[in-house]
């Protein structure tokens, strides 16, 4: 027997029509066809129209065969897969990315947000979303299957099983996208810091490497800086600095005019050189450079070495700081030949 409403067959003592959801007595009455009455059912049959809830979710549950094909359907190749699995490699190594490649777009941007927001403990979010991902993945195709059922009832069970093949299976192209632009930005960020720092290293006047013992001066004092060195020149500050096996030598020249004036170099060294409660501040001493009187001070911080030397004029306050590593004296020969070579010019 088939149903007079869309033509599916149907048995003998089917009630409604498992595809359209058609009342079969009553349509077998509207054609005056013969019915035995020991098929009949006992209550009076009623006329189920074509958005009727109880229609609906008969044909929900009993149209278009079983509902794992229309998911197998949608869900595409992995389905076993996704279906054994207890833990969702894919979704620990790629996150969000794997969401969007399964076409979970609400839920993938729920992820970035969410691993945004618990960064110090997206280690732990991961674990658990690689966990749950076969039972958020199913239950959201589930609804989906569900959706597309409802609004394809007329169709037969092959054009919903297509439907459910081209609206499911994966997104290649956003998941390329989504690899692809971290890794533009992070090389063009190498690039572009590349480029800045050749840029300054090269084009820059003010950096440079001394090729041979040269002399450099600062206002009225002047001084020789070994070969080797890496120079930073400026007008009131020089700033010299050389890599060694185990240091890192540096001594800087800076020369100010003061408007606030020092009675003494004390004075401007209590107010101007910063130290740290942990280090080490030495008793400030004299010694004497270039035929002239210093205030030195030593400060021994936790990685570094540190001499201050300061020299008042009539004008200008010159100042001269040597730092280096506390585990090696490398940088002291260098220091002392640096120093060495003052020479004040009136």
């Amino acid at each position: 027997m088939y149903c007079f409403r869309c033509g599916t067959k149907v048995s003998e003592n089917t009630k409604y029509c498992p595809h359209c959801g058609a009342d079969i007595i009553e349509e077998l009455k509207r054609y005056s066809y013969p019915i035995d009455n020991k098929n009949m059912p006992k209550e009076e049959p009623k006329r189920i129209n074509q958005t009727h809830s109880e229609q609906y979710l008969y044909s929900l549950k009993y149209s278009f065969g079983d509902d794992d094909t229309l998911i197998r359907a949608y869900v595409g190749n992995n389905y076993d897969n996704i279906k054994k699995q207890s833990f969702s490699f894919a979704t620990f190594f790629f996150g969000p990315i794997y969401f969007l490649y399964r076409k979970l777009y609400i839920l993938g941007l729920c992820y970035i947000i969410l691993s945004v927001i618990l960064s110090p403990i997206a280690i732990i979010l991961h674990i658990g979303i690689s966990i749950g991902f076969k039972y958020i993945y199913f239950n959201t195709v589930k609804k989906r299957v569900d959706k597309i059922k409802l609004e394809n009832k007329n169709m037969d069970k092959e054009t919903i099983l297509n439907i459910c093949k081209k609206k499911g299976g994966v997104n290649i192209l956003i998941a390329i996208i989504c690899i692809i632009i971290p890794i533009v930005f992070i090389v063009t960020n190498i690039i572009t810091t590349t480029s800045s720092n050749t840029n300054t290293i090269e084009d820059n006047d003010n950096y440079y490497n001394v090729t041979e013992n040269n002399e450099f001066s600062i206002q009225n004092l002047s001084y020789t800086i070994p070969q080797g060195f890496n120079a930073y020149d400026y007008d009131f500050l020089k700033r010299y600095s050389l890599y060694t096996d185990n240091n890192y030598c540096t001594i800087k020249f800076t020369t100010t005019t003061y408007i606030t004036p020092y009675d003494n170099e004390e004075d401007y060294i209590k107010d101007n050189v910063y130290t740290e409660k942990e280090d080490i501040v030495f008793p400030i001493d004299t010694v004497t450079l270039s035929n002239r009187e210093w205030k030195h001070m030593k400060i021994q911080s936790t990685y570094s070495l540190n001499n201050i030397y300061v020299l008042k004029t009539e004008e200008e306050i010159y100042e001269i700081e040597t730092r280096e590593g506390i585990d090696d004296n490398t940088c002291t020969p260098y220091f002392e030949q640096i120093l060495a070579s003052l020479t004040y010019k009136e």
